[in-house]
């Protein structure tokens, strides 16, 4: 095991100094104490205990008459954190989540962050739970990351070239995305009928592709050729096509950089006045019903259904 996660599981272990011990502590600081004990496994399924120190925080930013925005910003996070392990207030946990952010970005960015990748490391499971962004605000956390980096606050990791383990599925989607260029005409206006015309082409193709090699994975086609995919199903107009697809990529979204595109997707198609395929109500009640509620707050299902 690595050096710094031996390091932090004897952390978790650890006897943390009490609040009542620590009267002077900044709310950041006090996190800091209680951060790592209460991202510990055994303690995010006691509920009682979660929300004994929810109280215990708030009661205590609210007592103080003015504080640094730094403390603020790790008070926040905290709450936030406590929050996501209820399972029952995702509104919560994106409310103080976006409060932490705005209070101090920069230490957000370079705190905060970090934290939710490490948190992800196969080496930690079931060691902590994995830090409430990646599961529960998938949308959020790819728009912190975004402005993060533009502002060099964050720097991102050099990834190394993603080579595809089934090159003929590849090499298909790679087909697909050649026959998805627009067709322009004059004054280079698009070609609806040869467009929906292709578009129709890739929807059998992605099939008989399905058909032969399954769903494409990210280390079967590498993350440009899963995207490929995606887009067939984004410029799809067919709704009963995309009811197949739908449950498909959602079993896989973890598997894509910015997850905000699928988000996106479902607005496209479901959007009370908008949306290619809004009388399809049933079909968002049922994917309300079977997929996480984290993806379910993350994707925002339920507007379609208000």
């Amino acid at each position: 095991m690595p050096k710094f996660i031996n390091t932090l599981v004897a952390m978790l272990i650890v006897s943390t100094i009490s609040f009542s011990q620590k009267k002077d502590l900044s709310p950041g600081e006090f996190a800091i104490y209680k951060g790592l004990e209460l991202r510990s496994v055994k303690y995010t399924t006691d509920e009682a205990k979660v929300k004994e120190k929810i109280q215990l925080i708030q009661d205590y930013v609210a007592s103080q008459d003015s504080l640094k925005s730094v403390h603020y910003a790790r008070a926040y996070n905290y709450l936030a954190t406590l929050k996501s392990y209820l399972g029952s207030e995702p509104d919560s946990v994106s409310h103080y989540a976006k409060i932490s952010f705005e209070k101090h970005p920069e230490w957000f960015c370079k705190e905060v962050i970090p934290w939710q990748e490490k948190s992800e490391s196969p080496d930690l499971e079931n060691v902590i739970q994995p830090y409430y962004l990646g599961d529960s605000e998938l949308v959020l956390y790819a728009l912190m990351r975004k402005f993060c980096v533009q502002n060099d606050w964050l720097v991102e990791q050099e990834k190394a070239e993603e080579v595809p383990s089934n090159s003929e599925y590849y090499d298909g989607l790679k087909a697909i995305e050649v026959n998805s260029k627009k067709e322009t005409g004059i004054f280079a206006q698009v070609d609806w009928e040869s467009q929906n015309r292709k578009d129709e082409e890739n929807r059998v193709a992605l099939d008989e592709l399905f058909e032969a090699h399954g769903f494409p994975t990210r280390q079967a086609v590498t993350h440009d050729g899963l995207v490929i995919a995606f887009k067939v199903l984004a410029n799809s107009h067919d709704c009963e096509w995309n009811k197949k697809w739908i449950p498909r990529i959602m079993d896989h979204i973890k598997e894509f950089d910015s997850p905000g595109i699928v988000a996106y997707m479902f607005d496209r198609n479901f959007h009370k006045e908008e949306g290619r395929c809004k009388d399809q109500i049933a079909f968002v009640e049922e994917l309300v019903e079977i997929l996480e509620p984290n993806l379910v707050n993350a994707m925002k299902l339920n507007n379609f259904l208000e």
